[in-house]
């Protein structure tokens, strides 16, 4: 359901359209989608960095055969990995993934004022008072602040008048449906086919020329 209840511009009474639970799924879950395989191949890397070659794998094993026996208590193998600051390291390669994350989220919104999975979804962020672009500072907050909100604060939005999560009545933004123009963006889409498919027959015409002479050339000797 979507709620209107507010004007993007007092002098003209437009209706905001706050953006529904299920326009919210889908665009967290593209976001999320994206940013992983945007992500992966640092994760990997990151990991070996912080890791090296001491994985939980290969400490767990390490303590199993010092023990001689599988049979360890939780808290034991917590404490060994402890010891070998495997535990450390994992908050720590937590942490640099939350900042990653944040640098794509944070980035796009600041960039855009919304997110790719937004877009799809035809959402936009506003600042709550103003329903103008949030500052930066909200952008970042509203970053950090998804820790506590999570989902149990993001699913209760739905008993919100504005359909704000936590994170968004904390730092004092909303969601709002943007509806696309898409006409403009049909035609941004047919301009740059048409320079594309200009240049594609610009390169091959080219290379085509160029081949044509080196067969002349050839046929000569």
């Amino acid at each position: 359901m979507t709620k209107q209840v507010a004007s993007l511009n007092p002098a003209n009474q437009k209706p905001v359209a706050y953006a529904s639970l299920n326009r919210r799924v889908i665009a967290l879950s593209v976001d999320i989608t994206l940013a992983t395989i945007i992500l992966i191949p640092f994760s990997g890397v990151l990991s070996y960095l912080i890791y090296g070659d001491q994985t939980v794998d290969v400490v767990f094993q390490r303590i199993v055969a010092e023990r001689g026996s599988m049979q360890i208590s939780a808290l034991d193998i917590l404490s060994k990995l402890y010891q070998a600051n495997v535990v450390q390291k994992f908050f720590l390669l937590q942490f640099l993934g939350f900042i990653l994350v944040g640098f794509l989220f944070v980035g796009s919104w600041v960039k855009m004022g919304t997110t790719p999975g937004k877009w799809i979804a035809e959402c936009k962020i506003l600042n709550e008072k103003t329903l103008s672009e949030p500052s930066k500072l909200q952008y970042f907050m509203r970053y950090l602040a998804f820790v506590p909100s999570n989902v149990i604060g993001f699913f209760l939005l739905e008993w919100d008048k504005k359909n704000r999560a936590w994170h968004d009545r904390m730092v004092g933004t909303v969601v709002v449906v943007k509806k696309h123009n898409w006409d403009k963006i049909s035609k941004i889409l047919a301009d740059w086919w048409q320079k594309t498919k200009a240049l594609m027959l610009s390169w091959y015409s080219n290379a085509a020329k160029k081949y044509t002479q080196s067969i002349s050339k050839t046929g000569k000797e």
